[in-house]
């Protein structure tokens, strides 16, 4: 990693370990608990097809499920490590060696966090779409906070997750899609 970014990082992950207290550390947790593997992403589609909002149900499934294969792709080519507060979160946390894996280049969170807002917000421009877009951006703070991620981190994790959105969108446009979509439900 180039010295610039490696000075972002630090500098960034130091000022949010500078706020660290009790309860920004359980509200946290909780964000990234709810969000792992895109878990509240992936009930959000499924109540939306519930209540009848299939399309934009099937373009949040396969963001998450194009930025999930992106960023497994990433970090297994890049095998960056995480911060050193790593076993700081295993004390919080301690199952997450059995669910998650050692790398931290790209923020998985992250990138299905804004896979799915980004899809919303391609959809609904206004107070939902902006809403979504904050919420995703609070899980990648989330993510530096505990430690989980450099905040570099969390800027590809947003790109990567902002470019499933719209290849999930893209895709969703094409006649065929549709039709295929609207016969099956």
């Amino acid at each position: 990693m180039p010295t610039i970014v490696q000075n972002f990082d630090l500098l960034i992950s130091n000022a949010f370990r500078s706020l660290q207290c009790v309860p920004l550390d359980l509200a946290a947790h909780l964000l990234t608990a709810v969000t792992y593997g895109g878990a509240l992403w992936a009930l959000l589609a499924v109540w939306l097809w519930r209540r009848g909002q299939r399309l934009l149900a099937v373009q949040i499934g396969l963001a998450l499920i194009i930025a999930l294969c992106e960023t497994s792709v990433l970090k297994h080519f890049f095998h960056r490590e995480r911060p050193t507060t790593i076993e700081l979160y295993q004390l919080w946390m301690p199952l997450h060696n059995i669910f998650a894996d050692k790398y931290s280049f790209p923020s998985g969170h992250t990138s299905q966090s804004f896979a799915a807002a980004g899809a919303i917000f391609m959809r609904y421009s206004d107070w939902r779409g902006r809403l979504a877009l904050a919420f995703a951006l609070l899980i990648g703070f989330c993510r530096i906070y505990e430690g989980m991620h450099w905040p570099s981190d969390v800027v590809v994790g947003i790109v990567i997750g902002l470019l499933a959105s719209w290849i999930a969108v893209q895709c969703s446009r094409i006649e065929s899609f549709r039709r295929r979509l609207k016969n099956r439900c």
